[in-house]
């Protein structure tokens, strides 16, 4: 298989960076975004665009058969408002599905989700470090992210990592 990564929001403060990150590292990188105006910039950096959203995952679908790595840097909640994070789990469950061509050949994937610190709510003290080990206080609106999150790391498919 290939050292590609499949990058949601690409063009994104985040994503545009880690995408850069992973092509400086030698990868080859293929970037989600929703239009071809945004995918100049990932171009200029030697990134390759992939037009499209979160809601037409099999317009894409041969790329996340292909990529070692997702970074999911997406949350959009105007795609499904009865639950937010609906596209997202489409997407890790549609690349957790592409995982049969990799275990033949005793490799392994890894999704990487950006969520931020948004689940631990706010800290008392703000110079204070958070950890997997902290206990989540977000906000009710953030609940569904806690959700998410708990939701990706009860697989074990593929080796999940969320920041």
């Amino acid at each position: 298989m290939s050292s590609s990564v499949f990058i949601t929001g690409a063009s994104g403060t985040i994503g545009l960076q880690v995408a850069i990150a992973f092509r400086n590292a030698g990868f080859r990188v293929y970037g989600l975004v929703r239009s071809a105006e945004k995918g100049v910039q990932l171009e200029r950096n030697e990134i390759i665009p992939v037009v499209g959203c979160l809601d037409n995952t099999e317009s894409f679908l041969d790329l996340l058969i292909e990529s070692a790595v997702l970074v999911d840097n997406v949350f959009d909640p105007t795609l499904d408002t009865r639950d937010p994070f609906a596209p997202n789990k489409k997407l890790f469950d549609l690349y957790v599905g592409t995982m049969d061509q990799w275990e033949a050949i005793g490799s392994h994937k890894t999704y990487i989700y950006t969520s931020g610190g948004f689940v631990y709510g706010p800290q008392s003290d703000p110079l204070k470090y958070v950890s997997e080990s902290s206990p989540t206080r977000p906000a009710p609106d953030m609940k569904s992210r806690v959700d998410y999150e708990l939701y990706v790391i009860g697989q074990n498919k593929v080796t999940a990592v969320i920041m």
